[in-house]
């Protein structure tokens, strides 16, 4: 496995009655990506080998919660057929109201991170850095989906 190794060789280790452990001596440096599409591509590869592990290995690797950015993917591509549709506006109003509610806790979440850091650049940056997370995550999900279930056991 490229990615999720730690995530599978944890599962077989706790199905076969063995522990983790965590050592508090223990440091590392951990250096994270400063360009954004650096960013996207590892997040898109995390959540493309979550799901394309079981190429490799039985061991069930993604839980309930790794789908749901998927499914947020599958209601926001419905929500751009509805808008070109000739649905209601109230119906497409009432249907958009979860994504409403996610774009108006990014921005919350934006505007609080940036008054933490004292400095309002942090408003569209983490805005956009938690759609870019999103996105990109249920992407290379439904990517990793189609290549465990199209290209099989290996």
């Amino acid at each position: 496995l490229i990615r999720t190794q730690d995530k599978e060789f944890n599962s077989r280790l706790i199905k076969n009655a063995g522990v983790i452990m965590l050592e508090p001596s223990v440091r590392c440096t951990y250096f994270p990506r400063t360009k954004l599409a650096d960013y996207v591509k590892w997040n898109f590869t995390g959540a493309c080998w979550l799901f394309s592990a079981r190429r490799f290995t039985s061991i069930r690797m993604a839980s309930w919660r790794n789908y749901i950015p998927l499914a947020f993917l599958f209601y926001s591509v419905f929500l751009l057929i509805m808008l070109f549709s000739t649905i209601q506006n109230q119906i497409k109003v009432i249907t958009a109201i979860p994504l409403l509610v996610y774009l108006s806790l990014s921005l919350w979440f934006s505007v609080e991170i940036s008054f933490k850091k004292k400095n309002l650049l942090y408003i569209p940056l983490m805005f956009l850095i938690f759609l870019a997370t999103h996105y990109s995550y249920a992407i290379g999900s439904l990517y990793g989906i189609i290549k465990a279930r199209f290209w099989g056991k290996v």
